[in-house]
């Protein structure tokens, strides 16, 4: 028995011997010295450098974060959970230094995953920060939440979700807050906490973060945020595929931040030559997105700038199909119309203006029926030309449905609103439209009536020239903050504003609109003609000041070309347009470097006058 024991044990120890050899090998770390290395180590080290699947990899190593996970014996998950639900108790008896230090302890325990920290950062930024009087405790509170997720961004640097969500962070929760004016101004004023990000690597005193007083703004320091949530999804991550936004949403976001930042220093009463810049850097900003090759549903990229090659490449095509098919569309047609009920092909043929309810539906399914598909067209041509129609058909019928995905894409962020709204800030009307409407409003609000209505009135000649210029401008905030004016115009004045009001027209837009909606279609296309003119007029003037003039040629006086008058409003009232806000799909984080400073697009930004810096 005991021999036979024995000999168990020798079998024991040398199965154990020989699992171990191979495990020695392929388990042994890779080797560096003076931070070279000098050996790749076994198959494991090198399958997790290869594919980045080191702890380390995913961003800081913390003595204290790992000796906690040890303490919980494999149980760190349970323990995350009980003090989730300690840190609600906390918060709900308002036991904050609790609280805050009980978020701590979760994050220690559970560093890398995400939710953790963009929840907790979300609760202390949004929930806990309301539970204040003072806007000042409660600024305190928002970065409190800002501070925690940086920690997390840390922590996660191969992640793009926590670098976006602190976008949205310093972008809305500071610039879109009931106390917007008053955070916008403590951040700004905020060197300690500017002076914390610089040195955790992201700098806010770049010149891309620069606001027009030069000093740091939230809404460029969340354009910023969303910049580096771009290089971390760009970096090639394996973990970009696990990104929460589409990749359609979360490119436009650092875009629209910049429009945001736009708007808000023009409600602030910068309306100098530093918004026309700062329109103009998000007229650039807004089409180099559209020029970003974006992924679709549909397994292929799109660019949404591509919309009118697109549309030129079709009747290229289409015109190229006809005259290889002749008649054969018109053949295929009848012979399906003939196939068709009475009912549908009455419905076919009725006017638009008359039809019935029920006649619209029957139109939209009989001509899915009848409408023959360029393939149906090719399969009639002759033998000897079949095969090209049919390779033809295929080419018009991709680059129609590319058409219409690039189309579906546009309409998501509202990509024509934005880049008309962009190129008509830039305007000098609307600067003049916007600078006598502010003058005028500060000036009642100084109980300076006459001054005030005075004021009131050169702006509405104003307003009323733009709105001709770009009538999608009747239709947005802009309009409706017109709309605020006039109202507050007219208790000044003491009366109801009569037909002989020089901005009625805008009014009764405004009024049918509201009440019943409508298409703004019409109205962005007239503007969007109008934006292109003048762009292509600025270009022109811009290329012809840079061309040195010829000594010998005869100098002949410019005949200046009389401005074509605008349309026109159409009688159907626009509908509003959405602010297209961000939602992404795509992910990772790569160094916790702040992004490179980007040039801006035009030139150096205008100095703020001397004085208080309020740009009036």
């Amino acid at each position: 028995m005991n021999i036979n024991a024995y000999r168990r044990k020798l079998i024991y120890l040398a199965a154990i011997v020989a699992i171990l050899i191979p495990l020695y090998f392929i388990g042994q770390p890779a080797v560096y010295r003076d931070n070279k290395l000098t050996s790749v180590g076994g198959t494991l080290s090198q399958i997790r450098e290869k594919y980045d699947l080191g702890q380390g990899d995913l961003g800081r190593l913390d003595p204290a974060s790992e000796s906690a996970r040890l303490a919980t014996l494999g149980l760190r998950g349970v323990a995350t959970a009980i003090m989730w639900h300690k840190a609600n108790e906390y918060k709900s008896e308002m036991n904050w230094d609790r609280f805050s230090a009980t978020l701590n302890q979760i994050a220690l325990l559970q560093p890398h995953f995400i939710k953790v920290w963009e929840f907790q950062a979300h609760n202390l930024a949004y929930n806990t920060s309301v539970e204040f009087d003072d806007y000042r405790q409660r600024y305190a509170w928002v970065k409190r939440g800002m501070e925690y997720l940086s920690k997390g961004i840390d922590f996660n640097r191969r992640d793009a979700n926590l670098p976006f969500f602190q976008g949205m962070m310093f972008a809305q929760k500071l610039g879109k807050a009931d106390e917007q004016l008053q955070y916008r101004k403590l951040y700004s004023a905020d060197k300690d906490f500017h002076d914390e990000l610089e040195k955790e690597g992201f700098n806010v005193r770049q010149e891309d973060g620069l606001g027009a007083d030069r000093l740091p703004d939230n809404w460029l320091s969340g354009r910023l945020w969303h910049k580096r949530a771009e290089e971390v999804v760009e970096s090639g991550s394996l973990l970009a595929n696990t990104f929460r936004k589409s990749p359609l949403h979360f490119y436009s976001s650092a875009p629209l931040t910049m429009m945001n930042y736009c708007e808000a220093i023009e409600k602030e009463g910068i309306l100098d030559d530093r918004a026309k810049f700062a329109w103009k850097r998000s007229d650039t900003s807004w089409s180099l997105y559209g020029e970003r090759e974006i992924p679709t549903t549909w397994g292929h990229t799109i660019r949404l700038n591509d919309l009118s090659e697109s549309v030129k490449r079709a009747e290229v095509l289409r015109k190229e199909f006809e005259a290889l098919t002749g008649d054969l569309y018109r053949a295929a047609y009848d012979q399906r119309f003939e196939k068709l009920s009475p009912e549908e092909r009455i419905a076919l043929q009725t006017p638009d203006d008359k039809k019935t309810e029920r006649q619209f539906m029957v139109a939209a399914t009989a001509r899915q029926k009848v409408e023959p598909s360029p393939t149906d067209v090719a399969k009639l041509l002759p033998a000897d030309k079949r095969v090209d129609g049919l390779q033809l058909a295929v080419r018009v019928e991709e680059e129609e449905l590319y058409r219409q995905h690039v189309d579906n894409y546009r309409n998501q962020v509202n990509y024509n609103y934005w880049e008309t709204r962009a190129r008509a800030e830039q305007s000098d009307l609307a600067i003049a439209a916007h600078q006598t409407l502010y003058d005028a409003e500060k000036l009642l609000s100084d109980a300076e009536l006459d001054e005030a209505l005075k004021k009131y009135e050169e702006s509405w000649v104003h307003w009323k020239n733009l709105f001709d210029t770009y009538p999608i401008l009747m239709v947005d905030e802009g309009g409706d903050e017109v709309l605020d004016a006039i109202r507050r115009y007219a208790r000044a004045l003491d009366k109801e504003l009569g037909d002989e009001f020089i901005l009625m027209p805008f009014v009764k837009l405004r009024r049918e609109y509201d009440q019943n909606g409508g298409d703004i279609q019409t109205l962005l296309e007239m503007s969007r003609a109008s934006a292109m003119k003048a762009k292509a007029a600025e270009e022109a003037a811009e290329k012809a000041a840079n061309e040195s003039p010829d000594p010998n040629a005869p100098a002949t006086p410019a005949t200046p070309d009389p401005a074509a008058p605008a349309p026109a409003p159409t009688s159907d009232p626009p509908a509003t347009p959405s602010d297209a806000k961000p939602e992404a799909d795509a992910k990772p984080a790569t160094e916790s470097a702040a992004p490179a400073a980007e040039t801006p697009d035009s030139g150096e930004p205008p100095a703020p006058p001397a004085g208080d810096g309020s740009g009036t």
